[in-house]
């Protein structure tokens, strides 16, 4: 074996071995960082977040989603809008694209501000992503325009779905009937609701 032969397999070597190091920093620095978040150590989220070898190493998406995690736990309006608009401006995988519309459709119908709604369909609109738009649509309606016209096709769905997405299906079966005035079948949907998110859990 030639001496340039043993140099590309050292330097193989070495690259494996530095993948293997940051996938593992990365793993560990993720949970240290969900536990400040959970925990509401937000200075020492803070403080690790803008560290030059986080910055360096983390997948940019992935900070940026622990982030603006960390500013909703905090109701921080502004740095939530300031994270959302930054995070929108990115380019996205499908994905990415499908999970942060989703969180900023439902943060934003929660607070029922309008006009950042409508922006959040409207970019799902122009990003032609249908998967998603007939749920961030059916969110919107039933929030902000007090609609309930979900409500058979929810219930025939209930039965095939697991206690997560029970849960997220009977949150909005609630709302409808909440929507419509009958109280009964809002508080039971709520507290089934509340019963399938703690199994989930």
């Amino acid at each position: 074996m030639n001496y340039a032969m043993i140099l590309f397999i050292g330097l193989v070597g070495i690259t494996i071995l530095m993948k293997i190091v940051q996938m593992i920093y990365i793993r560990r620095k993720s949970i240290q960082l969900v536990d400040y978040v959970v925990n509401n150590q937000f200075d020492d989220f803070d403080q690790q977040a803008s560290n030059k070898i986080v910055l360096f190493i983390f997948p940019r998406f992935n900070l940026d989603y622990l982030m603006l995690s960390s500013y909703l736990m905090r109701n921080d309006e502004v740095r939530i809008d300031e994270q959302f608009a930054k995070m929108f401006q990115k380019r996205l995988t499908t994905n990415q694209q499908e999970d942060l519309c989703l969180k900023a459709i439902n943060y934003y119908v929660s607070i029922e501000n309008k006009e950042k709604s409508q922006q959040v369909l409207d970019y799902i609109r122009n990003n032609r992503n249908e998967k998603i738009m007939n749920e961030a649509q059916c969110i919107y309606k039933i929030f902000m325009e007090n609609d309930f016209s979900y409500i058979d096709e929810m219930e025939q769905q209930i039965e095939l779905q697991d206690d997560y997405a029970k849960a997220s299906i009977e949150y909005l079966l609630a709302k409808q009937y909440e929507n419509k005035g009958d109280e009964i079948k809002a508080s039971y949907f709520f507290e089934q609701s509340n019963i399938h998110m703690t199994g989930s859990n």
